[in-house]
């Protein structure tokens, strides 16, 4: 079994703002009815034994939490935009941690073995539902506890990376490499085609000042692409979304860690500079405090060299710029007003990463 100590804390007070995001998912119907969930359930073997409840928080699939015959199960449905080798993948590494008895969701298999079930076109997987655990970004914590949490996550993301870092899974997620060396899936001509479409398409939206911007993150992600290339920083299994929303608390129990949709071979960095974003970032800007304690929780499970973290800013900034460039492009391709903020808050943090980029490259 793979220990992270729990933090010692005191119960917050709920976020006004997700007690209301919660109410909101309560009233939304079930995305499932009872028929479709019970025969997914026949080739597990388990009964229906009440109505299917919605789930939130999940932004790639929907999840029902079910009454079973064998207790309370949580049954999550891909979306279009997972195809199987990519759920493959993911369920290839929860298979890993289960060996390894580290805390994450543990798949259920039906009684041929599977751990995907297709209904309609759809794929379906189900899971062991965790009960008493809660996520700590829903509550107001003091800010030393607050502290407390973010080291107790950057330990446990440690102990993920060191428990993987030698696996090799089945499948494939297209947003990392495709071997410990060689090329990605998507290289940086993948997302130059992209940008070149933006460039054509965006300015017929009425968006006109995109070309000087556009010319600034070609050229910026295309340096960044040479130099971060050319380091040869370590490849592992990283999570690939690793924020507080994946992470779940239970006083005298492990962290456990959710959602390896995105799970994939790739630089360690990738998720040290997202949990930045998501453990460091917030309404009063960059908490340089916070970073640190992620990182002092962290570096004891998996170490790493000061030359390697001096790079985390400039891999900030090139996860920031390619997921820019893939908002531009679904804004030309749905026209969702959602995809333009998105768009606009990566490039406001790509522009901010580049003016402090000698400060944070410095702390960290």
């Amino acid at each position: 079994m793979i220990t992270i100590f729990q933090p010692k804390y005191l119960l917050g007070l709920p976020r006004p703002d997700r007690l209301y995001q919660r109410m909101r998912v309560r009233q939304r119907p079930a995305q499932a009815d009872y028929s479709r969930a019970s025969s997914i359930l026949e080739p597990y073997g388990l009964r229906m034994l009440g109505q299917p409840k919605i789930l939130g928080g999940a932004s790639r699939s929907q999840n029902l939490l079910l009454e079973t015959s064998a207790g309370k199960k949580i049954l999550k449905r891909y979306k279009g935009t997972i195809d199987l080798d990519t759920a493959c993948h993911e369920h290839s590494i929860l298979r890993r941690l289960a060996e390894l008895e580290f805390p994450a969701p543990r798949l259920l298999a039906t009684t041929a073995g599977e751990t995907l079930v297709e209904r309609d076109g759809g794929y379906y997987a189900l899971f062991d539902f965790v009960e008493g655990y809660f996520q700590y970004h829903n509550y107001l914590f003091s800010p030393a506890q607050t502290r407390r949490f973010v080291a107790a996550a950057g330990a446990t993301l440690g102990a993920l990376h060191d428990a993987l870092h030698d696996f090799s899974p089945a499948g494939r997620n297209r947003n990392g490499f495709k071997a410990h060396e060689g090329e990605r899936w998507r290289e940086l001509s993948w997302f130059a085609e992209q940008l070149d479409h933006c460039q054509r398409e965006l300015p017929t939206l009425g968006l006109r000042n995109v070309d000087a911007r556009a010319g600034w993150v070609k050229a910026t992600l295309g340096d960044l692409d040479t130099q971060l290339r050319a380091a040869q920083m370590p490849r592992l299994i990283i999570h690939g979304d690793y924020g507080p929303y994946n992470l779940l608390f239970k006083r005298g129990a492990p962290v456990v860690v959710l959602d390896f949709e995105i799970a994939r071979l790739d630089w360690r960095l990738i998720d040290l500079a997202k949990a930045l974003e998501f453990f460091a970032c917030g309404r009063l800007g960059f908490n340089a405090r916070r970073a640190a304690c992620f990182l002092e929780g962290y570096l004891p499970r998996c170490p790493a060299g000061e030359a390697e973290l001096r790079l985390l800013p400039d891999v900030w900034q090139f996860l920031t710029l390619r997921r820019l460039i893939v908002c531009w492009y679904r804004y030309t391709t749905t026209r969702a007003p959602g995809w333009l903020a998105e768009a606009q808050r990566r490039l406001e943090l790509a522009s901010w990463i580049d003016e402090r980029h000698s400060q944070l490259s410095t702390l960290l």
